[in-house]
This record gives structure tokens, sequence and C-alpha cells, in this order.
């Protein structure tokens, strides 16, 4: 059995190689579109796969879009393509992917992942980046409420659709991207094309209407560069595997086999009862905010420290942000390898954070500090 140390180490090599052998962990950029292709093809199945779908479908975790739409490829800028992987949607289950935040990916596996999006598209790109919309944001609110809210929530956030409201998103896309979207929808989704619906100039309301969604500081902030430098994972060593070891075990109830409340989580941490807690999102989420204690096995990497895992019967709950397919994976793959203990924190972090339960951030378990 390896010690904690190799696993630790093992996995920190996983994540500078990255997956695939045609992209290397240095920035050197290969100028073989078709092996570039490859390699984007199998980072985007080992990453992106369990939340868009193998084929870019969308939805395999809760709002994932689609991303092999037609219309969504040919208005997205491969600017917009980049900084959505490099900086995912903070806010959202949308991981950002760049070793810049903590996450597992260099710049040219980045690029990768955007060529083999890419390769998806059948229709020419269309002509929105120069597109100026000087719509009425008032007018736009009352059509916004009426056509948008339902899925794309009051105030931006989302419900089942894209938050609008998310700076990052408002950052970088462009105004033509906006309308380009109301007007010609999303094929395959619920998003309908309005250009059969309202007239060019209530689209353009609605695109500033979506603008005015935006809080201007957060947006200029979402632009910024990550602070420097990105703080290292901790050493196993410096963790403690199980929480409350001297406690008895934690005990809980599963909805359908499978899913623990989050407060029945908190109940029983707060009794100092014994439990294993596991982070299966990206490490850049992990270091950003969770759940103390919890040790940071993303999805795509469980099997590298999986062996190590007690098998004494400790209770064990995963938890991720959408809230249930990075989380689902892992305890799906520990009951396999025998660990039945084990659950899926039913809400997810977002909702933990919500209720106002302790959150750690950064590399060791510092308390996050006050909103």
């Amino acid at each position: 059995m390896r010690t904690w140390a190799a696993s630790w180490a093992l996995l920190l090599a996983l994540l500078g190689a990255g997956c695939d052998d045609d992209v290397d962990s240095t920035d050197r950029r290969p100028t073989d579109p078709a092996r570039v292709e490859r390699a984007g093809e199998g980072l985007y199945r080992r990453y992106c796969a369990l939340c868009h779908g193998r084929d870019g479908e969308g939805y395999g975790a809760d709002n994932a879009p689609m991303l092999a739409g037609q219309e969504w490829l040919r208005s997205a800028s491969d600017e917009f393509i980049t900084a959505a992987i490099a900086n995912g949607r903070p806010g959202t289950p949308m991981s950002a992917w760049s070793r810049a935040h903590g996450g597992p990916l260099n710049d040219t596996q980045i690029e990768a992942i955007r060529v083999y999006l890419r390769s998806w598209q059948r229709t020419p790109r269309a002509n929105v980046e120069e597109t100026v919309v000087e719509g009425d944001a008032r007018r736009g609110r009352l059509i916004y409420v009426l056509q948008c809210a339902e899925c794309h929530g009051a105030r931006g956030e989302g419900v089942d659709a894209v938050a609008l409201a998310n700076p990052a998103f408002l950052a970088t896309a462009s105004d033509g991207f906006l309308q380009y979207a109301v007007s010609h929808g999303r094929t395959g989704t619920r998003m309908v094309a309005f250009r059969d619906r309202l007239e060019p100039e209530q689209i353009d309301d609605v695109v500033a209407f979506i603008r005015a969604l935006g809080d201007p500081a957060a947006v200029a902030g979402a632009l910024r560069p990550p602070p420097e430098p990105v703080p290292d994972l901790p050493a196993l060593a410096d963790m403690q595997l199980v929480i409350n070891p001297q406690g008895r075990p934690a005990h809980f109830t599963l909805r359908e086999d499978r899913f623990v409340p989050a407060a029945d989580v908190q109940r029983e941490l707060e009794r100092g009862r014994r439990i294993v807690i596991l982070d299966a999102r990206a490490t850049s989420d992990w270091l950003r905010q969770r759940i103390p204690g919890a040790l940071p096995v993303p999805f795509y990497e469980l099997d590298a420290i999986a062996a190590e895992l007690p098998r004494d019967g400790t209770p064990m709950v995963a938890y991720c942000a959408c809230p249930h397919a990075a989380s689902g994976h892992v305890v799906d793959a520990l009951r396999r390898q025998g660990f039945t203990n084990t659950a899926v924190l039913d809400e997810g972090i977002d909702f933990w954070a919500q209720q106002g339960y302790p959150i750690a951030t950064g590399p060791l378990d510092a308390p996050a500090p006050a909103e």
C-alpha cells in the first residue's frame, strides 16, 4: 500500500501532466491541428463530459449548457470560449480549469479543448463582435420579466438556464453575442428564437437590460488576472484524513440509499462524529471554498488516492456544486471498490454555504472571511 505522501505526489504529478500524451505539461504549442484536436478530445472527455455530455449535448449536470449547438458555436468567439474554460463562472458549478486559478490545465491544454469544441461547428461563424447595442434597459425589463425570468431568474441568477448576471459571463460576452442568442435561440434547448416574437428594437432593449443586471465593479473585477502566486495544495501529511477520528461514526438515513441532507451532515459534525468528507470538484474550487476538513478528491483523479481511504467503515460524504454529478460519480466509483458507507451531499456545497454552515478557504483550513 502506498503512503499518503506517495499518493499525494502521484496526484500532483497527474494534475501537472494532464491526461493526454499529445499535449504535455509545458505551454509549448503543437502545430499539427489534427494532433491538437485529438488531444482536446481526450481532455474534454476527462474534464468536461461529465457535466456537458460526451458529445456536447449538455445537461449531464444541472444547467450545464449544450456546447455542440450550432448557434452557440457560431456566435461564441475563441476568446469567450477560452476564458470560460480557464476562469470558470464563479458562483456557479462551472469550475476554473486553468492552473492560474489552481486547476489542472495549462494554456496549451485549454486551447486544445477549445479547438476540439470548434470541431463540432458545421456552419460559418456569425459576425457578432462588431455589433453595438443601444437598447433601453427600462423597456427591456418588462420584456425580460415576461419572457426570460422563468428560466434565467428575475435578477439573472439562473433558475434552470444560464446565470446571465454572472460577472465572468458579462465580462466576456459581447453585445453581439447576447443579441444573437436572444434572436436565434439555442436549438435543442428550451431557449427559443425570439426574432419570431419580438421586434429588433425589443431584442436590443432586452440585451441592454441584461447588461444592467451586472454589478459594474464585479464585472470589471472578473477581467482582472488571478492573484499570484496561486496557493499550493497542501501535502496530505499536513491534512487529517478523518474528521473527528476519536468520535463515534456519523449516522445518516439516506434518501434513495444515496443522498444525505446538508443539515444532517452539519449536525453530526457538531456532535463530533467521525466522518470523511470528499470534495469532488476541480482543485480550484477546493481552494476557493470547501467544507472544513474536506479532502480534495476531484472526480477526474479519484483513482490516484482511493486506495488510501480508510476501509474501517468510517462514513464518507462526497459533495460538489451542481449538486450531484461529480459527487455522484465519486460515490459510484467508491462503491464499486467496496466502500459501502458512502453518500452524496444532497444539496451541494453552495447550499451549505448559503445556510451559514462553516466554510474554509485557501491551502489550509482557514475560516472564510466574513462578508
